[in-house]
């Protein structure tokens, strides 16, 4: 099968994702959606993927500012898992919506529940049997949903486009940037050793480390400066200074460096 897939990942969800879903589906052909930021891509294999979290019950910009400038060469089928803490609010549907614009749809949309990373708001990571048993079922759905594409089944879009996920989806990205304004807030403390993790690890190159560390302006609340860094010296104002930090347990911080 000729497929290529392409991911975004702060925590190493939609990475771990990535790859048990190629391996699945017998393809290498993985992507990094960060390494190409800017870049139009041409896109021309039988299946197109896309894994990626959910922000805010929609998709992360730097992965709405990637389909938007995809050109597909053909027809492929083209799915989209995305993972998330709950339900995936409109992201799936607002992924095919930009498709449609291109001529092209979204042939099956799934939902992967896993762990959750985000501590702006809610302190989502704190129980681990929670997170475990997401794992285990993560695991489980992905053996189905390869099945599907292996058939380039069209199954649709899981979920609902309710217009309560999209109110409640702007609240919230509305508190967490304008309000509580989160990509403001991130401070290196006491404990940082000047490593340089961070700034490797960011997607959006955001992150400059000198003689201290410094955040610029271009942060798409990923976490996984805060997730990541060896020392936990990372923090988000004075609200996350008890937060567990998670990554996905099959992921190292090697991986979420490639580029």
């Amino acid at each position: 099968m000729r497929a290529k897939l392409f991911y975004f990942s702060g925590t190493g969800n939609s990475l771990a994702a990535a790859r048990k879903i190629a391996q699945r589906i017998d393809t290498n052909d993985i992507n990094n959606i960060a390494n190409f930021r800017g870049q139009e891509i041409e896109v021309n294999t039988e299946v197109v993927g896309f894994i990626f979290p959910v922000y805010f019950q929609d998709m992360p910009e730097v992965v709405k500012n990637f389909v938007n400038k995809l050109k597909f060469k053909n027809n492929p089928y083209i799915f989209a898992a995305v993972t998330c803490n709950g339900g995936p609010g409109f992201t799936l549907f607002n992924l095919d919506k930009i498709l449609k614009s291109k001529g092209q749809m979204l042939s099956s949309g799934f939902t992967l529940t896993m762990p959750g990373n985000s501590v702006i708001i809610l302190d989502l990571t704190s129980n681990l049997e929670i997170q475990k048993e997401r794992l285990v079922n993560s695991e489980i759905k992905m053996d189905r949903m390869s099945k599907i594409i292996r058939k380039r089944l069209e199954t649709g879009i899981e979920g609902e486009d309710k217009i309560k996920d999209r109110l409640e989806g702007s609240i919230l990205g509305f508190v967490a940037t304008k309000v509580y304004r989160a990509h403001r807030k991130f401070v290196a403390s006491e404990k940082c050793t000047l490593c340089g993790t961070c700034q490797r690890i960011c997607p959006e190159s955001n992150i400059k480390v000198d003689e201290k560390v410094i955040w610029d302006n271009s942060c798409d609340l990923c976490l996984a400066c805060f997730h990541w860094c060896p020392q936990k010296a990372i923090e988000i104002g004075n609200s996350t200074k008890s937060r567990i930090r998670y990554h996905h347990p099959g992921i190292i911080v090697k991986d979420m460096m490639l580029r």
